[in-house]
C-alpha cells in the first residue's frame, strides 16, 4: 500500500439484549470474521461478570488509503487480518440503510477535539452518541434500546456543526447526521426500541 491506512467502521448493528447496571463488571469479545469484498467483517459481544450476554454486535470496515483517500482492496492485506470465519455473533449481512424524509432537528453539535479519534477524524461511537443525545430525556427514560443500526458515509472534523434530525416509525426512528455548512450527510440510523 503506498500511504499509510486508516480503517473506519462503514457499517454497523447492536442488538441490545439486556443493559449493564451502573457498577457492573463487563467484558467484551472481539474477532474478525473474514471479509466481504471490500470490507473487513468483525463481531463483537458484551458480558456482565456473570457471562449473561448484554449485547451482541457486528460490523463492516473499509481500508482506506489517508494519503489519496482512496478505498483498497483488502485481499492484499488478509494475510494481516486473523479471522474466526465460522463464528458469528449476528448472522446477517450489514447492507445499506436507505434515505427517508426526516423531522426537524433534534440536536447541533460543534464538533470539539475530545471527539476526535486518531486520524483526526470523529471517532464512530460520537456518531451514535449525538443520535442517542438528540432523543428527549423523558422518551428515553421509558423505552430501552432494541437494535442501532448505522451506515456511515461521510466524515466529520473539528469545528464541524452537525445536525441531527429523526423521523419517528413507531416502534423505530430512522435518524441522519448533516454537517451544517454544506448539508453533507454524514451517517443515517435506525434505532429500534423495546
Amino acid at each position: 500500500m503506498a500511504g499509510v491506512l486508516s480503517i473506519p467502521s462503514s457499517r454497523f448493528l447492536a442488538v441490545f439484549h439486556n443493559m449493564p447496571r451502573w457498577d457492573d463488571e463487563i467484558s467484551v469479545e472481539t474477532w474478525g470474521k473474514g471479509t466481504d469484498r471490500l470490507f473487513g467483517l468483525r463481531d463483537f459481544v458484551m458480558y456482565s461478570a456473570s457471562r449473561e450476554k448484554l449485547v451482541s454486535a457486528t460490523s463492516a470496515w473499509l481500508i482506506v488509503d489517508r494519503k489519496t483517500l482512496r478505498v483498497q482492496r483488502i485481499e492484499s492485506l488478509k494475510k494481516n487480518f486473523p479471522a474466526q470465519s465460522d463464528r458469528n455473533e449476528l448472522d446477517v449481512k450489514l447492507e445499506k440503510i436507505e434515505s427517508r424524509p426526516v423531522g426537524p432537528t433534534g440536536l447541533e453539535y460543534v464538533v470539539r477535539y475530545s471527539d476526535l479519534d486518531v486520524n483526526k477524524h470523529v471517532n464512530s461511537s460520537k456518531y451514535m452518541q449525538w443520535i442517542l443525545d438528540s432523543f428527549p430525556v423523558e422518551f428515553v427514560e421509558k423505552r430501552s434500546l432494541r437494535t442501532f443500526e448505522i451506515n456511515y458515509l461521510s466524515e466529520a472534523q473539528l469545528g464541524d456543526t452537525i445536525v441531527v434530525s429523526s423521523q419517528d416509525a413507531g416502534d423505530h426512528n430512522y435518524c441522519d447526521v448533516k454537517r451544517e455548512s454544506d448539508n453533507l450527510e454524514l451517517c443515517r440510523a435506525l434505532v429500534n426500541w423495546k
